[in-house]
């Protein structure tokens, strides 16, 4: 099984957020785990956030990145499907950031792993499979 893992669930299992132990027994038993290169900035961003507002300190939120990163096995650039995403985006009126993770996913007939409800309803309305 392949899987598309997005930010908000590399974030919940490494920060051991509720369901962080299912999230990270499907990551376990994918064959390949992959990610839009965008997802290194996102997972970034989200760190410095918590280290900007004095959450995580600056060495922990380094070791939270380099943990995301690690749990990823491939990187596809945004490059390569942002047309893609951009045209489903439109459509479905919804951010291109978020559809570029789907693109991906539908690609290589993968599930798309998020905590991100709203993500999973466009998921499957674009025939993504996303694990409950």
């Amino acid at each position: 099984m392949t899987l598309v893992l997005d930010a908000s669930a590399a974030l919940a299992v490494a920060l051991g957020r509720s369901g962080a132990d299912n999230l990270s027994a499907r990551l376990h038993k994918a064959d390949r785990v992959l990610a839009p290169d965008l997802y290194a900035a996102e997972v970034s961003n989200a760190f410095w956030k918590y280290c900007s507002f004095g959450m995580i300190e600056q060495a922990d939120c380094v070791r939270g990145v380099e943990f995301c990163l690690g749990l990823i096995d491939e990187s596809v650039p945004t490059e390569s499907v942002w047309t893609e995403a951009f045209a489903e985006a439109v459509l479905a009126r919804h951010p291109v950031c978020d559809l570029i993770y789907l693109v991906v996913a539908r690609r290589n007939a993968a599930q798309v792993l998020t905590c991100d409800e709203k993500l999973k309803r466009l998921a499957r309305t674009l025939g993504c499979s996303c694990p409950a």
